[in-house]
C-alpha cells in the first residue's frame, strides 16, 4: 500500500514539472512570434524608406506620404536642400533616414 502512494505522488510531481515546462515553451513561442512580427515590420519599413529616398534622389517624386499596408512613409524636404524620410506604424516611428541628398552631376 505504501508503494502505491509513493508512485502516485511521483506521478503527480512529474505531471507538475511537465506542466511548468509546457508553459515555459508556450511563452517562448509567443515571444518568438512577437519578435518575428517586429522584425518583419522593420524590414518592410526600411524597404519603404529606401524606395522613397531613391525615388526622390532620382527626381521622380516630390515630398510625399505613402501608405503601404499598416506602414506610413513620409518624405519631406529639409532647409539645406536635402530630405528626411520617416516611416511610422500606428503613429510610432519605426525607421528614419535622417538626411538624403540628391546626386550632383
Amino acid at each position: 500500500m505504501r508503494g502505491g502512494r509513493s508512485r502516485l505522488l511521483e506521478l503527480v510531481l512529474d505531471l507538475c514539472v511537465f506542466a511548468v515546462c509546457a508553459l515555459i515553451c508556450v511563452l517562448l513561442l509567443v515571444r518568438a512570434g512577437t519578435i518575428s512580427r517586429g522584425s518583419e515590420r522593420l524590414t518592410r519599413a526600411v524597404y519603404l524608406a529606401q524606395t522613397l529616398a531613391e525615388d526622390w534622389k532620382a527626381g521622380e517624386a516630390a515630398p510625399r506620404t505613402v501608405e503601404e499596408e499598416e506602414l506610413t512613409g513620409e518624405l519631406r524636404e529639409t532647409e539645406g536642400g536635402g530630405a528626411e524620410v520617416t516611416v511610422t506604424w500606428n503613429g510610432e516611428t519605426v525607421y528614419t533616414i535622417g538626411e538624403v541628398r540628391r546626386n550632383e552631376g
